[in-house]
């Protein structure tokens, strides 16, 4: 906060007056000024008090008290955006305690005042947040949040409920609701985590989740999140379930997806199923297919002192122009057009891998090479050993064929 101009008299004998030539109010990356404000002051037993203080006409502060003697506490109402809002916040060097109500407050209002003018529209029926602590260590503290609004839209999109109940204490962070209404779209989570005290205790995390989505219009819930999500198409419905530790938990996911797209992206289909098994996180069958076009795999990662996995893909691109083309400039230069079909199957731990794999290429281009090209490739690997059994390209009458084999004893 920077004031310049300011003139304040304290009188504990009549009232007083504050003026602020220009005040400027920063947050990160966003500022607002205020010009030519004034107030209506007056001062007993130790405490400022301020009132009748216009930011612009549609916020004006009714009152606000400040003791400037014993523990520092402001507490201020407001009326702001055709709602009202009043909060109480106390600071010593023990930490922080802190409350803001707001009620009915119109978003359009709130985004114009914040220089986010057409963002927002509609408004909030109920916010509230409470805080208790250090606020350089706030998930160590008391926090709880609860926000209400109905008949809403953000960035372009309408929302016709948000409902969110969100507490933390002591490391524990527990997600009581969280409720969004679409016309097409429902989505509900609540969940329970609790934040190790130190990083080595990420695999004894209690956890529990239970989540639900039906998407008709992944658009106008993708819409919400702007870029790059807003570009998301298509329809989705997920559920899911689970509870344990991270290293040793319970629980399911289940994902559906329809017409997917992004960004002009051709339009496919998606089917993926998750499951956690104690220490065991497993891929159990992932299938996303668009025209002849597919990707399937399943794989399991095994979260043990010593961190293994094994899995399973299988790809094939009729066509890689298809998908080249919606990326632009971020295509990569070494493919233009062609097929290719790809498979994997390989195991490992965070030190040994072992696995084989194929690739195909058919009538292949790129800025490598420009005219059509195929390509056969088969190999294998394990510790100290890459054994590629096959490696043939094509291109009319000429060819080229060799093996290779690396191991501890060179090539």
């Amino acid at each position: 906060l920077d004031l310049r101009g300011l003139e304040l008299l304290l009188d504990e004998g009549r009232t007083g007056l504050v003026r602020v030539r220009e005040a400027t109010a920063g947050l990160g990356r966003h500022s607002r000024v205020f010009m030519d404000l004034t107030a209506v002051t007056a001062w007993r037993d130790g405490v400022a008090y301020l009132a009748d203080l216009k930011l612009d006409r549609h916020v004006t502060v009714d009152n606000a008290t400040l003791p400037l003697v014993g523990q520092t506490t402001l507490k201020f109402e407001l009326r702001a955006f055709g709602g009202y809002a009043f909060a109480d916040v106390a600071w010593d060097t023990a930490g922080v305690k802190a409350a803001l109500h707001a009620l009915n407050l119109s978003l359009a209002g709130a985004a114009a005042f914040a220089g986010l003018e057409g963002e927002m529209e509609g408004t909030v029926d109920l916010a509230k947040l409470t805080f208790n602590g250090d606020p350089n260590q706030p998930l160590s503290g008391q926090i709880s949040l609860r926000l209400e609004a109905k008949e809403f839209a953000w960035r372009k999109n309408a929302v016709e409920e948000l409902a969110i109940g969100l507490s933390v204490a002591g490391g524990r962070v527990r997600l009581n609701e969280c409720v969004l209404r679409q016309k097409a779209n429902a989505v509900g989570l609540r969940g329970t985590i609790t934040i190790p005290s130190t990083p080595s205790g990420w695999r004894e995390m209690p956890f529990d989740y239970d989540f639900a989505a039906d998407i008709g219009n992944l658009r106008a819930l993708a819409g919400l999140f702007g870029p790059p999500w807003d570009g998301l198409s298509g329809g989705l419905r997920a559920e899911g379930q689970g509870s344990g530790q991270a290293a040793g938990g319970h629980g399911w996911l289940k994902v559906r997806g329809w017409d997917l797209s992004l960004r002009g992206l051709p339009p496919g289909a998606l089917q993926a199923d998750l499951k956690l098994e104690g220490r065991d996180f497993k891929l159990t069958n992932l299938d996303a297919q668009s025209g002849s076009d597919f990707l399937r795999g399943a794989g399991q990662l095994t979260l043990d002192d010593s961190l293994s996995y094994q899995g399973r893909l299988e790809l094939r691109i009729r066509e890689v122009a298809r998908y080249l083309g919606p990326l632009g400039r971020f295509a990569p230069d070494w493919a233009r057009e062609g097929g290719v079909l790809l498979f994997w199957d390989g195991d490992g731990t965070a030190a040994v891998h072992s696995g084989v794999s194929t690739l195909e290429l058919v009538r292949f281009t790129g800025d490598l090479n420009p005219v059509p090209v195929n390509g056969k490739f088969s190999g294998s690997y394990s510790p100290g050993n890459i054994y590629i059994s096959r490696f043939l390209l094509d291109r009319g009458p000429l060819s080229l064929s060799l093996s290779l084999y690396f191991g501890e004893e060179g090539l």
